[in-house]
């Protein structure tokens, strides 16, 4: 997904997937915030993460491109 992961009141993401998942990954998150504050300041108020819907990986991307290209490239490989 990407998207929907900030504080605003439109941003209801990550309790979408935490009710659909049946495993949540905590520290996927925190991966991707530590990787992204430096250069997307505003990174550290992302709420986005991850979890197993049986054995499908969903992933919570930040809705900002440059926070979520920072996001794949270095949280994912």
């Amino acid at each position: 997904t990407t998207g929907g992961t900030g504080i605003g009141a439109r941003d209801f993401t990550p309790e979408a997937t935490r009710h659909c998942c049946s495993t949540m990954i905590p520290g996927f998150g925190e991966k991707m915030r530590a990787a992204n504050w430096e250069d997307v300041p505003t990174a550290i108020l992302s709420r986005a993460g991850a979890g197993l819907i049986g054995t499908c990986l969903v992933v919570n991307l930040p809705g900002n491109p440059r926070a979520n290209l920072h996001s794949t490239s270095r949280t994912i490989r």
